[in-house]
């Protein structure tokens, strides 16, 4: 009977022992805070060369990286200015006698972009302090890419852009993307990411002419590190509101 009733009141205290230790993690994602993030990931191409990556695998000829600072408002909004590096690649194979129809094309790129981001959990729900976040984003900013379009039956370059004296290609881009974001605690979360980008020019895989604009796609994974504001400027801001 002694041991019945320890385990019964076991049963009973460790319920009560493990909600107040996720209650100390709050809060989670809280609006008011400065971030900093990094992310890995790799890019995939939707143009005129897009039936797989050159040869060498995504991990030689997509992979990308992305800096990024954060400044969050509230629960709602969050504004993001990103620094993206990386390379993108694209290969066609329509034959195998003919260099027309056997090409590809390796690109590396830098781009700087403004997001502003919207957590539509915070729509749904009236605790700002949530563990799981979906985010969707909308951004403006600028590309500089070079790229070399090859003949792949000899490897011949068949022309290039941003190479040699010519400087790197300059265009505009607009991505959207969509975010998977896990706070572990008030100063951190880890997250998944995925972002298309229309670019404003048809020379990204080396193939203009078409008179279209060309889409990639970056697909990613990556961490966060917080800085939540003082209670001062929280009072500041609740002021001017």
């Amino acid at each position: 009977m002694r041991g019945a009733g320890i385990r019964l009141l076991f049963l009973i205290l460790f319920p009560g022992i493990a909600f107040s230790q996720i209650r100390t993690l709050k809060p989670y994602s809280g609006g008011g805070y400065w971030g900093g993030s990094f992310e890995t990931g790799v890019t995939s191409f939707f143009g005129d060369i897009d039936e797989g990556p050159a040869e060498g695998g995504i991990f030689k000829n997509n992979l990308a990286f992305k800096l990024k600072a954060t400044r969050d408002f509230n629960s709602v909004f969050e504004i993001s200015g990103r620094l993206t590096y990386g390379k993108m690649s694209g290969i066609k194979i329509r034959g195998v006698n003919t260099s027309t129809t056997y090409i590809y094309f390796q690109n590396k790129f830098t781009e700087y972009t403004i997001d502003f981001v919207v957590n539509f959990v915070a729509f749904l729900s009236k605790n700002e302090n949530q563990h799981f976040l979906v985010l969707g984003s909308v951004g403006l900013g600028l590309i500089d890419f070079q790229t070399t379009l090859y003949n792949g039956i000899d490897n011949t370059i068949i022309r290039s852009y941003g190479k040699g004296e010519e400087k790197a290609t300059t265009e505009f881009v607009l991505p959207l993307g969509i975010e998977l974001r896990y706070h572990l605690n008030s100063r951190s979360a880890i997250f998944m990411q995925t972002t298309s980008s229309r670019v404003d020019t048809d020379k990204l895989d080396g193939m203009p002419g078409n008179n279209n604009r060309d889409y990639y796609n970056f697909s990613s994974i990556g961490y966060t590190y917080k800085i939540p504001m003082s209670t001062k400027q929280k009072r500041l801001i609740q002021k001017r509101k």
